[in-house]
Parts: structure tokens; C-alpha cells; sequence
């Protein structure tokens, strides 16, 4: 995503097998889309909203400017993971929390948030063999539960790929 000047939202789709699309927004300027977001992250942040949906006005118009222009093109694309390089001040966007009117944007494609594709290492590393270490807690003292914790560290870590703790085995200190 780039605002330049301010006066115009640009969108760029980059894919490995076609070449780069950009999509201008007309009439969306840098102030409204950075007032969004810090609306909707403020919506979904506070703890008196948890079971409201109040924050999907924003999420539903944020997906229009900066999804929507594209959906179709990743549509036929069969585009299932996003990598997304905000503009500054989108950085902290949870974009897993767009919604299209029917369904989150984390429900359609897996979705990565890196800052810069300069400061990222594109370079592919096979890691099917790599073994690994996942940790998580679903039970806490003054906390919420999380119930799908268990799962996902399952999941990350299946028996023959790694190690897991769970629970009690993974002791969380407060400093």
C-alpha cells in the first residue's frame, strides 16, 4: 500500500506468475484509512467491547479500500496467502480482522504482515524436516481463557516433527 501524496490510496499485487498490478483507490486519502485503523484497532482492543461487533463497520470498510479492488484479480489467481507490506502507520493493522460482509479475510487466505521487502530474507529454506518447539498456556490466573491453545500447539508441533509444553510444563512468570 502506498499514499504518496495523501490524496489517493494505491494498491500493488505482486504474484510470482504475472506482472505487478496497481489499483488506484480515488477519493481515499492516507488521514481517513489511518483514522480507520486505529478505529477498528480500538474497537477489537477493548475489553468492554469483547462481545460486541461493533467493530465491524470498520473492518468491513477498511476491506473495501484495500482488499476489495483486488478480489477479483486474486480470485482468478487462486491466490491463497497474502503477504502484505503496509505503509507506515498500517503496520499495526490486524488485517486478519477485514471482513468481507460474510467471512474475515483469515478465513479466506493465510496472511503474513512483513515491514519492508528490503529488510526481509526472501531466500527459500526447506524446513519439512526441521524440528520444532511450540509452547502455550490456555489457563490463566486473571486472564480469559484460550481455549484453542492446546490445539494450535498440537498442531504446530505434531509428535514425530518436535517438542511441546503445555499448561503446567510451560510456566508463565509475570516480571
Amino acid at each position: 500500500y502506498e499514499l504518496p501524496n495523501g490524496e489517493y490510496l494505491e494498491l500493488v499485487l505482486v504474484t510470482a506468475n504475472a506482472q505487478p498490478m496497481r489499483v488506484v483507490v480515488p477519493g481515499t486519502t492516507r488521514w481517513q484509512i489511518l483514522q480507520l485503523a486505529d478505529a477498528l484497532q480500538t474497537e477489537i482492543t477493548n475489553p468492554r467491547k469483547r462481545s460486541s461487533i461493533s467493530y465491524l463497520d470498520s473492518a468491513q470498510k477498511l476491506y473495501r479500500w484495500l482488499i476489495a479492488p483486488m478480489a477479483a484479480e486474486l480470485a482468478a489467481l487462486k491466490i491463497d496467502n497474502l503477504i502484505i507490506i503496509p505503509a507506515a502507520g498500517l503496520r499495526s493493522v490486524p488485517f486478519a480482522a477485514l471482513h468481507d460482509g460474510k467471512q474475515f479475510l483469515v478465513e479466506k487466505y493465510s496472511i503474513s504482515v512483513m515491514p519492508s521487502l528490503s529488510l526481509t530474507d526472501v531466500s527459500y529454506d526447506n524446513i519439512a524436516k526441521d524440528e520444532v518447539l511450540a509452547m502455550g498456556a490456555s489457563v490463566f490466573e486473571d486472564t480469559a481463557p484460550l481455549p484453542a491453545v492446546p490445539l494450535e500447539v498440537q498442531s504446530t508441533a505434531p509428535p514425530h516433527r518436535g517438542t511441546l509444553f503445555l499448561h503446567q510444563y510451560f510456566a508463565i512468570r509475570k516480571v
